[in-house]
């Protein structure tokens, strides 16, 4: 049964001391990090923006991935960020 206008559906974000115990936890320009993360999520795991798809914390395209869905998982998405910025920089985040 899908959504209809009428039908809303709770958001979970993350609090700022959550997202940075994940995301500070990695040897990165940390403050950046957040930043990156709050403006692609508002800290939201399970946040997707359907253009690419996008999906998690971070926006992670999904065919940087085998199995997308783990995406969702905070700890995971920024796994994945942290390898894309060691071979990026920021790049993938304009």
């Amino acid at each position: 049964m899908g959504l209809d206008n009428s039908q809303s559906v709770a958001v979970v974000a993350l609090t700022p001391d959550e997202a940075a115990s994940i995301i500070c936890a990695l040897p990165w320009e940390c403050d950046s990090a957040m930043r990156v993360a709050y403006c692609e999520s508002r800290f939201v795991a399970e946040a997707t923006n359907p253009a690419g798809p996008y999906l998690g914390l971070f926006q992670i395209w999904d065919r940087h991935v085998q199995e997308p869905w783990l995406l969702y998982d905070p700890f995971y998405n920024v796994q994945i960020a942290y390898q894309l910025w060691l071979s990026r920089g920021w790049q993938p985040w304009p």
